[in-house]
């Protein structure tokens, strides 16, 4: 029988940091999310309107860092392996972190839904108050989007989507560039997959432009039009998050299976990991720009 191979051996002690770091930042979000249903004191009675829009928020976040932290140990595991006769399997610990994923994710949607569904007309809540939570749901929505939109051009024009450690040289390559010892060449066919994440990428970054603008204009009431800029500026969001999430999903099923050579260690790098984290940054803008635009419909008939 062959022994198990150690899993520090495939697994580089800087990647256990940063999912110890990433599932700690998770519990503290988990921890927000819940102090925040709770707060009915009086000196925190001026923030009970926005419980719910922080504990969504909250579980969000906490949902993204999870999912951030299983995925990457997911691929290390996954493709680091460089003996094949080695044999491991996940036990109940790693599927456990996997189930608090959609947890999150639905208790967050819950918060959200709770909260668009009260009444603009709280005790206590003025007009004034009303037109300051749209405001900071829409500048969220932005800043959202921005990271988005940043986020997937590192995604689109670096070359670290792929990393291949051979016994006598290292290579990388990207959706435009194959790097090997340091030298990068453009292959002169691009393959299927490649061309279709390429399009999917390029028409999601439109899309998050096209969100970010809507969202400035909402913010900055320079021009009216008979729609509502917040509205637009979901869908926009949801179409890039729709868009991101086709591009990731052909590059990672083609991907996952490519390395037929034992003696060649192939693993995901950040710049695949930067058009992961993009999905739930867009599904949150896409969400407080559509939370903003029925706040303002609300603000509108006080």
């Amino acid at each position: 029988m062959v022994p198990l191979s150690p899993l520090d051996s495939w697994f580089p002690a800087a990647s256990f940091k940063a999912i110890r770091a990433l599932l700690l930042f998770a519990l503290l979000a988990s921890c927000v999310a819940v102090a925040s249903l709770l707060v009915s004191v009086r000196p925190f009675a001026r923030w009970r309107g926005a419980r719910f829009l922080v504990s969504a928020t909250a579980n969000f976040i906490a949902g993204l860092l999870v999912l951030i932290s299983v995925v990457l140990f997911t691929a290390h595991v996954m493709l680091d392996s460089v003996n094949p006769q080695a044999r491991a399997s996940f036990q109940w610990a790693f599927f456990l972190a996997w189930t608090l994923c959609p947890l999150f994710v639905l208790s967050g949607i819950l918060a959200l839904f709770v909260h668009s569904s009260c009444p603009v007309r709280e005790p206590g809540l003025c007009p004034v108050a009303a037109r300051r939570e749209m405001l900071a749901c829409s500048v969220g929505s932005c800043l959202l989007a921005v990271l988005s939109l940043v986020l997937l051009c590192m995604a689109l024009f670096t070359d670290y989507w792929l990393l291949a450690l051979g016994p006598s040289s290292t290579g990388h390559s990207g959706l435009w560039q194959e790097c090997v010892a340091g030298v990068c060449v453009s292959p002169a066919h691009a393959t299927g997959y490649i061309q279709a994440t390429r399009a999917f990428l390029i028409l999601g970054a439109l899309a998050t432009a096209a969100s970010v603008l809507c969202l400035l204009l909402s913010l900055t009431s320079c021009v009216h039009i008979p729609v509502s800029t917040s509205l637009l500026a979901s869908i926009a969001a949801f179409t890039a998050g729709s868009c991101t999430l086709v591009a990731m999903g052909v590059y990672t099923g083609e991907s996952w299976h490519k390395n037929q050579d034992g003696q060649i260690q192939l693993t995901f790098e950040w710049s695949f990991y930067l058009g992961w984290a993009a999905l739930p940054l867009l599904a949150l803008s896409g969400t407080f720009a559509l939370v903003a635009h029925q706040r303002h419909v609300g603000y509108e008939s006080l």
